[in-house]
């Protein structure tokens, strides 16, 4: 098995394992998202996706969320561990890239794509480091998920009892702000929301697929919106509050169980939702390579 599919599995089958706890559900993206982001620490990018995802839950056995490869490492004056010390081993992230080769008929250059997976290691395993980067989110004030929707634009109107969007007039609804325990708890809503927001037709046009409340397809789209959810506010510095839902919980264990491939799509189709919404805020934060 090659090391990216060793990731996806491993990602995934901690998340059905907290999934199948129904009251414990959340507790992956609302323990880790907690404004210490996995990025790379001689650029200070974050990590996204399903690289993301992992290096959340391998950055929980170091407290820290910084990681390195072999030549950054070095270069920043750091001696690696051998993976036979006692704080050695590393783990991997994971990227498409783009490959130009020749077409055996015509001998012509034709793009195409290949997995790549580079190790790293986090920055607690080495010694010697000097001049590390952290991340360092926007500078927080409350109402930050408001005022990305207003720098985006969305509609959102405040009155009912759910909170939801709707396509087919391009409206974020929301509860009265009253109605949630604590700010977190809102904007965490709010950027939920704002997520099914870039799936619209003039946008990122992610939601033509959906059929109804309680389907596999809905109850997908609604795992994204949960990771974008998560993702976002990682990024932005405001804690995750999760959405409990029995119909989600039964779906997307129906789903990840099935390929964990199923995660690693969600996550790539949340990080380019965040990226969306960062990009079109003017809050543009470049992910680590």
């Amino acid at each position: 098995m090659k090391k990216y599919e060793e990731m996806f599995e491993d990602v995934t089958s901690r998340i059905i394992a907290n999934l199948e706890h129904a009251e414990n559900w959340k507790k992956p993206w609302s323990t880790l998202a907690d404004g210490s982001v996995p990025h790379n620490a001689s650029t200070g990018r974050p990590y996204s996706g399903i690289n993301w995802m992992n290096l959340m839950f391998k950055s929980e056995k170091f407290g820290c969320n910084g990681w390195l490869t072999y030549k950054q490492a070095t270069a920043l004056g750091g001696k690696v561990p051998k993976k036979t010390d006692p704080n050695g081993g590393c783990e991997y992230v994971w990227f498409i890239s783009r490959s130009v080769y020749k077409d055996k008929k015509t001998q012509e250059d034709k793009m195409g794509f290949i997995n790549k997976c580079f190790a790293v290691w986090n920055v607690a395993q080495i010694e010697g480091l000097e001049g590390l980067k952290e991340y360092k989110p926007p500078e927080k004030g409350e109402g930050l998920a408001n005022e990305l929707a207003d720098r985006l634009g969305a509609t959102v109107d405040y009155g009912g009892d759910r909170a939801c969007f709707i396509p087919s007039i391009d409206l974020i609804k929301m509860p009265s702000v009253d109605a949630f325990n604590d700010v977190a708890n809102h904007d965490a809503t709010l950027l939920h929301e704002l997520t099914h927001w870039t799936g619209h037709k003039d946008r990122l046009d992610r939601l033509k697929r959906l059929s109804g409340f309680g389907s596999t397809a809905y109850a997908f789209e609604e795992l994204v919106a949960e990771l974008g959810a998560a993702m976002g506010g990682n990024l932005l510095g405001v804690p995750y509050e999760g959405l409990q839902h029995e119909n989600y919980i039964a779906n997307w264990l129906k789903v990840l169980k099935e390929d964990p491939k199923h995660l690693v799509k969600a996550a790539s189709l949340a990080s380019k939702a965040v990226t969306y919404m960062m990009e079109n805020s003017e809050m543009e934060i470049q992910q680590a390579a």
